[in-house]
């Protein structure tokens, strides 16, 4: 799940979930993308850009979605073990 709006990003794949202020760079989403609604268990792939109407995700902005939430939920592990470990 991916979810920004109103400078408010969460990002969750299993248990991981990161929350953030801002919408990273995640080629080939728009750089003014203001909102994005990513939600693969219902299917429900949408973004919206600056001064634009909600438009459906082109299958490469999923695809990065996809990469992001899975590089976001390796680091998250990566810092479970790190502590678990130490």
């Amino acid at each position: 799940m991916l979810y920004f709006k109103n400078k408010r990003m969460v990002a969750k794949i299993g248990d991981v979930t990161f929350e953030m202020s801002s919408l990273p760079p995640i080629d080939p989403l728009p750089r003014d993308t203001t909102e994005v609604y990513f939600y693969p268990s219902h299917s429900e792939y949408q973004l919206r850009e600056s001064l634009k109407l909600p438009r459906e995700m082109r299958a490469p902005e999923i695809d990065a979605a996809f990469r992001f939430l899975a590089s976001i939920a390796a680091f998250g592990r990566s810092l479970f073990h790190r502590e678990r470990d130490a």
